[in-house]
């Protein structure tokens, strides 16, 4: 069982159990919500999907209401094992992706990372994705910062957080200039067992306005570093704002661009063509204006961060619709960021985004763009992983904003974090109480 922070024991139920949520609104692949659909999850894979998977009860399972039940739908018979929970027509939503943070990042400064004591990092990091965990984030793609060793920590239980793909390191034209430096890099990020390859395209806030499309990376590399990383089975990310660096980073067959703030209705229409993914990462720029206008960060940021603000909707609004897919990415990485997605969900519905859109953008796209087309996440489907959040109200274009609209998380079929209650048998929470 993973740990959190002080050795707090996170997850509850067997692995090798049953779960059967009853009567759940649930978010379809196509991004509409079907009301009264049971899930019943075996071994933290989704088994059954339909309405009446339990009908009966006798003596056997716990159910909601306390007592013990058999129930019977579709030839499928429920046990003693099972554990029944009526979610009462509440929202059941695929566990959501963050495609872009910095979940091992410690501060906005490089320098002031890099001067933070250790121990403090480790505290700080493992705080990070328990927070990222229970805002109902269970995957994240981290775009610098994160190393293997911590994405093995995750994948052996040893700390508590969403399923974490990594890049180690942001490939910038200092590092590789030409072709063959880039390759050359590639190689060994790949001999570091890295998932993708993040590459810095564009300058950003801490450059003049008059630079911040000038590509810093020409299509020749770009392209050198697609075709080297898919010779290691990994794929290319590209921060870039917009200009020439957008078309180079399109032609070469990158999966992802990131930020994408300036652009422009040709370009949308070349990434919807190529099947290039827009990662917005709209509400960072919102923090970097309020931390220059409050003095964190230097005031020189805030006039930058407040035009990209407005600037960056239209972008979005090009992206959708041109039919460019969106994923979800938050590029958080502070502390007092860390397990806000919800605001992101609120900034894509503010630029343009239906609510169901937005969760769509958080679950399907996200996994596919993170994991690949053969992602066993992101929807609820027969064989798939079940990581889900429940929500305890309607996604309406204003839920976003609402505290404590996540109440419950599940990943690969643990209850991660919050209460089942009201909606929850008495024994079960108990159960998810005392492990907490």
């Amino acid at each position: 069982m993973a740990m959190g922070r002080d050795g707090e024991r996170i997850g509850s139920g067997d692995d090798g159990g049953e779960l059967l949520l009853r009567g759940g609104v649930m978010l379809g692949a196509d991004g509409r919500f079907v009301e009264g659909q049971d899930v019943l999850v075996r071994d933290g894979r989704i088994s059954e999907i339909g309405r009446g998977l339990a009908r009966s009860e006798a003596s056997g399972g716990t159910s909601s209401s306390g007592s013990r039940s058999t129930s019977t739908s579709g030839g499928h018979t429920t046990n003693s094992s099972t554990r029944v929970i009526d979610l009462d027509g509440r929202w059941l939503v695929p566990g959501l992706v963050d495609a872009h943070a910095h979940i091992a990042w410690t501060a906005f400064d490089e320098s002031d990372r890099e001067t933070t004591d250790p121990h403090e990092v480790d505290r700080l990091v493992t705080d990070a994705l328990l927070t990222t965990l229970r805002s109902g984030v269970t995957s994240v793609r981290d775009a610098g910062g994160a190393d293997s060793q911590l994405r093995a920590r995750l994948r052996s239980g040893a700390v508590a957080g969403p399923r974490l793909a990594i890049s180690e390191r942001i490939v910038g034209r200092d590092d590789a200039s030409t072709p063959d430096a880039m390759r050359n890099v590639v190689r060994e990020l790949a001999s570091h067992g890295v998932d993708w390859i993040k590459l810095a395209a564009t300058g950003g806030l801490a450059d003049p306005g008059s630079i911040e499309l000038e590509p810093h990376l020409d299509e020749d590399t770009i392209h050198a570093a697609v075709t080297e990383a898919s010779a290691h089975g990994l794929r290319v990310l590209v921060h870039a704002w917009g200009g020439p660096a957008i078309d180079h980073a399109i032609a070469a067959g990158v999966a992802s661009i990131e930020h994408g703030i300036f652009l422009t209705e040709a370009q949308a229409a070349a990434a919807a063509s190529a099947g290039t993914v827009l990662v917005p990462t709209l509400r960072i720029y919102q923090d970097v204006a309020e931390l220059a206008s409050t003095g964190v960060l230097p005031a020189a940021l805030e006039a930058r961060a407040r035009a990209v603000v407005a600037a960056h909707p239209e972008a979005v609004r090009i992206a959708r619709d041109a039919g460019v897919r969106i994923a979800l990415g938050t590029d958080f990485g502070s502390p007092a960021q860390h397990g806000r997605v919800l605001e992101e969900l609120s900034a894509l519905v503010a630029a343009g985004l239906g609510p169901e859109e937005a969760l769509v953008a958080a679950t399907r796209v996200g996994a596919e763009l993170v994991e690949g087309p053969d992602t066993d996440g992101g929807v609820f489907a027969p064989g798939r992983r079940f990581d889900a959040i429940v929500l305890g109200q309607e996604p309406s274009a204003t839920a976003f904003d609402a505290p404590g609209l996540v109440t419950a998380v599940f990943q690969g079929g643990r209850l991660v974090s919050g209460s089942l209650d009201p909606f929850a048998d008495a024994d079960s929470h108990r159960n998810v109480r005392d492990r907490h």
